[in-house]
C-alpha cells in the first residue's frame, strides 16, 4: 500500500482541509457537489476524518485537485507529524541528533531532487508537443498556400491554421521561395506568416515576438528583391522589438541563429562587410549543430562578395562535415554552388566545371529555379575561362532573358557586360549594339541601380554607340559594378 495510504485519520483530514481552503470550496458547495450530508463534511478534519478513497473522492472528483498534488500534501503533513520512515536495524546504530541532522540535510535535497525531476519532465513534454506541432505544420501550410482569397481567409479562422509552427515553417518557405522561384513569392509566404502570427493564441509579449520574427523574413524577401533600404528598416525593427520580446520564450522554440544570420545577409548586400561579420560571429555562437553548416555557408557568401574567395572556400570546407549534420539537401546545393563560383574567381576554372554539375543537379532536384539561373550564368563564367566561347554565349543569353522577366536591372547588366566582352573578342559588334542599346535599354532608367554605376553604364553605351566599345572597357565597366553593388559612394574612374 502506498505511503500516503497508510497515513492515520488525524492527517488524511488535515489535507482534506488544506484542500477545502486552497480551493475555495465551502461545506455547502462540496455537499451539493457530492451528494453528501453539509453537517458531516464540515465536522470533517474536525471531529471526524476521511479515509483515503473518501479523500480522493471529495478532492479529486469535486474539487480538481490533481491526485499529485493531494499526495503531497498527505506526505507533507505525515512527515510533520513526525511519521517518518524508521532506518533499518544495524550494529551500527544512529544517535537521535544524528538522524535529525540527515534529515535536516536531506530534506532541501529531495526536495531539490523533485523539483529538477519535475522540470526535465515539462522541458520533455514540451519539446514532444512542439515536434508534433512542427509535423501538424506542414501539411497545413501546403493547405494554406494552395487557398487563395476568400477560402485563405477562411482558413486564417480556424485555430489550427493559427500556430507558432505554421508561422515558423511559412518563414522557411519564404527563404525557399526566394531560391526556388522568385523573391516576390517569398515575400507573399512571409506575408502570410505574419498574418498567421497576428491570429495567435497567447501572450500578447509571445504575439509581438513571432510578429518580429516574421517581419525578419519580409525584410529578407525585400532583400532578395535588391530592394535594400526598405528591408534595412524592416530588419532594423524587427530585430529590436525580437529582443524587447524573447523572454517570452523561455524553452527557446524559435531559433536564436536566425536573425543575426538574416542580417549578416543584408549587411553584406549592403557592402558594410564588419557588421557583416559581426552578424555571421554572433550567429555561430548561437547556432545549435544542425545550423552550424547553414552559418557557415553564409559566412562563404561573404567572403565571395569581398573577393576574398580563397577564404571563401576554407570557409566551405570548415563547413563540409556539418552538411551531413544539417541534413539539407538545398544548403548542399549552395555550398556546391560558391565552391564552383569561388574556384571561378581564383580563375581554377577545371575545379569550377567539377562542381558545377553537383550544384546544378542538386538544383535542380530542389527546384530552385533561381539556383539554376546562378549555375547557368556561372557555367558561362567557366566556358569562357576554358575557352568554350559558343556554350558561354548561349549561357549568357538566356540568363539574360531570365533576369529581365524577374525585372533584376543589376544583374541583367552585368551578365551583358560579361557577353559584351565576348562578343567584342570575336569581333561581333553589331550585336553587341543590339544587345547594349537595345535590349539594355530599360536599364538606364530604372531606379534599381544607383546614379554612379548609371554613369559607367551610360559611358560604355556611349562607346557602343560611337562603335569605340573595347574588350578592355567592358570587362572594367564589369569588374566596377561588381565591387559597386549596393555601394553608391564607389566612384567609377573612367
Amino acid at each position: 500500500m502506498p505511503p500516503e495510504q497508510e497515513a492515520d485519520e488525524v492527517e488524511l483530514g488535515t489535507a482534506l482541509y488544506v484542500v477545502r481552503k486552497l480551493s475555495g470550496v465551502t461545506a455547502q458547495d462540496l455537499a451539493a457537489r457530492s451528494g453528501r450530508d453539509k453537517t458531516y463534511l464540515a465536522s470533517l478534519g474536525i471531529k471526524h476524518h476521511p479515509g483515503w478513497d473518501l479523500l480522493v473522492e471529495l478532492c479529486v472528483e469535486h474539487m480538481q485537485c490533481d491526485l499529485e498534488t493531494l499526495v503531497e500534501i498527505v506526505w507533507a503533513h505525515s512527515r510533520a507529524a513526525g511519521k517518518l520512515p524508521v532506518p533499518p536495524e544495524s550494529p551500527i546504530p544512529l544517535t537521535p541528533e544524528e538522524l535529525r541532522a540527515i534529515r535536516r540535510d536531506s530534506g532541501p535535497v529531495g526536495r531539490q531532487a523533485v523539483a529538477d525531476h519535475e522540470a526535465l519532465l515539462i522541458r520533455n513534454v514540451r519539446a514532444e508537443k512542439v515536434l508534433q506541432a512542427r509535423v501538424d505544420a506542414v501539411a497545413r501550410c501546403e493547405v494554406l498556400l494552395s487557398a487563395t482569397g476568400k477560402s485563405r481567409r477562411q482558413l486564417l479562422d480556424q485555430p489550427v491554421f493559427c500556430t507558432f509552427a505554421v508561422a515558423e515553417r511559412l518563414c522557411e518557405l519564404s527563404i525557399a521561395a526566394c531560391a526556388k522561384t522568385s523573391w516576390k513569392d517569398g515575400l507573399k509566404i512571409a506575408r502570410l506568416a505574419w498574418r498567421v502570427a497576428r491570429r495567435l493564441p497567447g501572450s500578447e509579449a509571445w504575439r509581438a515576438m513571432i510578429l518580429a520574427y516574421t517581419h525578419a523574413f519580409i525584410a529578407n524577401a525585400w532583400r532578395v528583391g535588391s530592394h535594400l533600404d526598405k528591408a534595412d528598416r524592416l530588419l532594423t525593427r524587427a530585430v529590436a522589438d525580437w529582443t524587447r520580446h524573447r523572454a517570452a520564450d523561455p524553452d527557446r522554440i524559435f531559433a536564436d541563429w536566425r536573425l543575426p544570420d538574416l542580417v549578416a545577409s543584408l549587411r553584406r548586400d549592403q557592402r558594410r562587410f564588419a557588421e557583416a561579420q559581426q552578424a555571421h560571429a554572433q550567429a555561430r555562437d548561437a547556432a545549435p549543430p544542425e545550423a552550424i553548416a547553414w552559418v557557415l555557408v553564409n559566412k562563404a557568401s561573404t567572403f565571395n562578395q569581398l573577393l576574398d574567395c580563397a577564404q571563401a572556400v576554407e570557409v566551405l570546407q570548415e563547413a563540409t562535415p556539418w552538411l551531413d549534420v544539417a541534413k539539407d539537401e538545398r544548403l548542399r546545393s549552395i555550398h556546391a554552388f560558391l565552391m564552383a563560383g569561388s574556384f571561378c574567381e581564383l580563375g581554377r576554372f577545371g575545379a569550377a566545371a567539377q562542381w558545377l554539375p553537383v550544384a546544378q543537379r542538386l538544383a535542380a532536384a530542389q527546384q530552385c529555379g533561381r539556383e539554376l539561373t546562378k549555375c547557368r550564368w556561372l557555367g558561362g563564367r567557366a566556358a569562357a575561362g576554358l575557352g568554350q566561347l559558343a556554350d558561354a554565349l548561349a549561357a549568357f543569353r538566356a540568363v539574360r532573358r531570365i533576369f529581365r522577366t524577374e525585372e533584376m536591372p543589376y544583374d541583367f547588366a552585368l551578365v551583358s557586360l560579361e557577353e559584351a566582352v565576348l562578343l567584342l573578342r570575336l569581333g561581333e559588334t553589331e550585336r553587341v549594339q543590339r544587345m547594349v542599346l537595345e535590349d539594355m535599354a530599360w536599364v538606364y532608367q530604372t531606379p534599381g541601380i544607383h546614379e554612379e554605376a548609371q554613369a559607367a553604364l551610360e559611358l560604355f553605351r556611349q562607346a557602343v554607340e560611337q562603335e569605340k566599345a573595347t574588350q578592355e572597357l567592358a570587362w572594367r565597366v564589369h569588374s566596377y559594378l561588381v565591387r559597386a553593388n549596393h555601394n553608391p559612394h564607389l566612384r567609377f574612374e573612367d
